[in-house]
Parts: structure tokens; C-alpha cells; sequence
């Protein structure tokens, strides 16, 4: 989250969903009338930056956790054409950096420590 608010302080989130419309708009071309709203992105930011996290730490296998993360990056990279297309504008930037980020860090923690879930029930025995 200090991530997202600090690449939005900076202007940075802006120039990132900047760069998403005009390569949507190469595809589907056609203003985008209606905005998202700020509200929206950051409840959208918060899901994500901590429900990522808190569902690959319950996934037992690396793999596991590996294929959750991109899946949830590309479902939310794939709203980008879906936003455009209902003549919003596509600014999901926030939320997919988020996601990438919130994502790596729960997977290295994953990969560094013993989670309770990769205990396997015949090693305790």
C-alpha cells in the first residue's frame, strides 16, 4: 500500500494509467467518458494488496502459490479491455502493481520460511 500511495503521490500511477489508455485506445479506439473514481481504485488496491498475500500463505506448494499469483495478475490486467470497452477509463495501474508486488513478497516469504500448510501430517509423527 505505501508502494501504490507513494507511485501516486509522485504522479507516477498516473503516468502508468496514461500509458494504459492510449495502448487500449490503439485496439478499441473511442474516448473513455467515465472514470472509475478514486474510491474504487484504492478499495480495489486494498483487496488486493492484502488478500493476495493472505490467500498464498494458506496454499500449500510453491507451485501452488505461483500459479494463484499470475492468475490474479492477469484477471486483473485482463479488466483493462473489459473497463474500455464499457467506455471507462482503463486505470488500473494501482491495483495491478499491487498485485505484482504484494504477490513477489508472499512468495519469497513462502520460499524462505516453513509454512504451516507445506507441513506434510507423516513428518510430525
Amino acid at each position: 500500500m505505501i508502494l501504490c500511495a507513494g507511485l501516486s503521490l509522485l504522479g507516477l500511477a498516473a503516468r502508468m494509467d496514461v500509458w494504459l489508455i492510449e495502448s487500449i485506445a490503439r485496439v478499441i479506439p473511442g474516448p473513455f467518458p467515465h472514470t472509475l473514481g478514486m474510491v474504487a481504485h484504492w478499495l480495489a488496491t486494498i483487496t488486493i494488496a492484502f488478500g493476495l498475500p493472505l490467500l498464498l500463505l494458506v496454499i500449500p506448494a510453491h507451485w501452488r502459490r505461483l500459479v494463484i499469483a499470475v492468475s490474479i495478475v492477469m484477471s486483473i490486467a485482463a479488466w483493462i479491455p473489459v473497463l474500455a470497452l464499457a467506455a471507462h477509463s482503463p486505470s488500473l495501474s494501482m491495483p495491478l502493481v499491487a498485485g505484482i508486488w504484494s504477490g513477489i513478497c508472499a512468495i519469497t516469504y513462502a520460499t524462505r520460511h516453513r509454512m504451516p500448510c507445506d507441513v506434510h501430517p507423516s513428518a510430525s509423527a
